[in-house]
């Protein structure tokens, strides 16, 4: 009796052997599936975290060159504003609508000087019908 649960014994020692044995292997191969994950989801990362800087680079560089185009474009903006200002400034002091402080002529100079204006074109065409009344036609 004590040989057959001597075997008995040995039997169910074998089996727990033989299944503690498929367990550590189950389980070293689940290690090794971790192990091969962790370096995949590692790689993935750095991968990712270059692919972050390079278009951190990128975007900088084209950030600096779209900065660049806008601080031209202000500048186009400015001379054209600078222009037009001018031009409505010209047109104001020929109008008279404004005084050009840099002229040597005073307001009631210009005055007559803008009166008189027409009067010399008048005059003028007023001497030119003349004479050409009193010159001989020639057939």
């Amino acid at each position: 009796m004590q040989l057959a649960d001597l075997e008995t014994q040995h039997a169910t020692i074998v089996d727990q052997e033989q299944k503690l044995t498929d367990t550590a292997q189950r389980l070293q191969t689940e290690v090794e599936a971790f192990r091969t994950k962790k370096e995949t989801i590692k790689a993935t990362y750095t991968a990712a975290e270059a692919s972050a800087h390079i278009s951190e680079a990128v975007s900088g560089i084209s950030t600096s060159m779209g900065d660049a185009g806008a601080a031209m474009q202000r500048a186009q903006d400015k001379v054209a504003e600078m222009q037009a200002r001018s031009g409505a400034l010209d047109e104001l002091l020929a109008s008279g609508a404004l005084t050009d402080l840099t002229s040597t002529n005073d307001d009631i100079q210009a005055q007559l000087d803008k009166a008189k204006a027409p009067r010399t074109s008048t005059r003028r065409s007023r001497r030119s019908r003349r004479r050409s009344r009193a010159a001989p036609r020639r057939n």
